[in-house]
């Protein structure tokens, strides 16, 4: 290792220390590190000024300061008595503006909702939910199970974010609280995780039932089609998987050759822990990239890409449009739907990308051009830095070490398909 490997190396633990010491340390920790520097560093203050009895008076003060902030601060974190949680009485519920209902909330006039009077509407309420982006039953770190939910398509979001049973105890404290509104979060695998075209009714049930519910409380629901890093499969949440099967990515595969990271494929017994989130760093692997691509681009960059009849990006367009029309069918005849999301955080993939060989300025996780990558899914084994936390250097390590391909048996890269790059034989 040459030096100035060796001193990014030395400067990325320091970044990563510092980072970690400042994210551990509270308002009274800051308090006594600056009362022991102004009593006792000569660089922290003019010279001689801390050896007066100004400079020991204040020191002594930030100190008590520092003291007393340990035992006072704690005091002001909310605190709630055991049993609380779901046990409010509507009685005499707070006094909030009764929530407007589909057709009564106006976006035509700047940055605010607007009623009938031209008043601005604040929306007072809470995201519904994390849990909403997996099936019932599973998580993002059990192994078992995981790959077979694809080719047994044995998966439920049916009580997602939580059962109809327990809806009443929900809505009713968040009625209480004065919170009249919830962002519902539908993903596209819900509704159609069972193929193209073939719609979860069970599901779809359950969602009009839980916005009706929502209703008797006076409740208004905004859905959300949610995704992260378009797929579970692709380290995050949103699309089924066919479409990845559809485009001739293998799934089993996905983590292993490097097109993406996941949870499940991490999660092992020698494994070092599970990392914090990976979403920034899939947005960069093959799989997630490609997706977008297709699905923002197919007739601009993949036009050999044909997928029952019809352009790729139509396919998945089509599919995704599809399905919620028939969500929105669905819920039509509830007012309280006051409206539809159009993607959750979507991602420009590869499009406007000048050079596939230039590495993106943001690094973080696994570091490689878009060249690389396509090479590194065909089975390819590449050296690339590594970034543990954002732009913070930590050295090299090996992308697909077992030569794994990211593609399906009789499939090839898409990229390659449309003679953006090719294998020559010795190179």
């Amino acid at each position: 290792m040459d030096i100035d490997r060796m001193l990014r190396v030395a400067v990325g633990w320091l970044a990563r220390g510092f980072g970690t010491a400042l994210g551990a340390v509270g308002p009274e920790s800051i308090l006594a590190t600056c009362a022991i520097m102004m009593f006792s560093t000569k660089y922290f203050f003019p010279k001689g000024y801390r050896r007066n009895i100004y400079g020991r008076v204040y020191s002594a003060l930030t100190l008590l300061a520092a003291v007393a902030a340990q035992f006072w601060l704690p005091t002001l974190e909310p605190t709630y008595e055991l049993g609380s949680f779901g046990k409010a009485n509507l009685t005499h519920p707070p006094i909030v503006p009764e929530q407007l209902s589909r057709g009564e909330l106006n976006a035509s006039f700047g940055e605010f909702f607007r009623d009938g009077f031209g008043r601005r509407v604040i929306l007072r309420g809470v995201n519904l939910a994390g849990s909403s982006k997996l099936p019932v039953g599973t998580s993002t770190h059990e192994r078992e199970g995981f790959i077979e939910q694809v080719t047994h398509g044995n998966i439920s979001f049916v009580g997602r974010p939580f059962a109809l049973a327990d809806a009443d105890e929900h809505f009713k404290r968040l009625r209480a609280w004065g919170l009249t509104f919830v962002r519902f979060l539908v993903p596209w695998e819900a509704v159609e995780h069972k193929g193209p075209g073939e719609y979860d009714l069970e599901y779809l049930a359950y969602l009009r039932e839980v916005v009706g519910k929502a209703a008797e409380y006076g409740i208004s629901v905004f859905i959300d089609p949610h995704q992260d890093v378009w797929s579970r499969f692709t380290g995050g949440d949103g699309a089924p998987a066919w479409t990845l099967d559809k485009v001739g990515f293998n799934i089993s595969a996905l983590h292993e050759s490097g097109a993406s990271f996941t949870h499940q494929g991490h999660a092992h017994p020698f494994d070092d822990p599970l990392p914090f989130m990976a979403w920034p760093q899939n947005h960069g692997r093959l799989a997630t990239a490609t997706m977008f691509t297709l699905f923002f681009g197919g007739r601009d960059f993949a036009p050999n890409l044909i997928i029952d009849g019809e352009n790729v990006q139509d396919f998945l367009q089509g599919h995704y449009f599809r399905a919620f029309a028939r969500v929105a069918k669905e819920l039509r005849g509830h007012k309280n739907v006051v409206g539809f999301d159009s993607l959750n955080e979507p991602h420009y993939g590869m499009i406007g990308w000048p050079d596939i060989q230039e590495f993106s300025r943001y690094r973080h996780g696994r570091a490689h051009s878009w060249f690389q990558a396509f090479q590194i899914g065909e089975g390819f084994s590449h050296t690339v830095e590594m970034y543990d936390r954002p732009l913070i250097y930590n050295g090299e390590i090996e992308m697909n070490p077992g030569n794994l391909r990211a593609w399906k048996d009789g499939s090839h890269c898409v990229w390659k398909n449309e003679g953006i790059w090719d294998v020559k034989e010795g190179e």
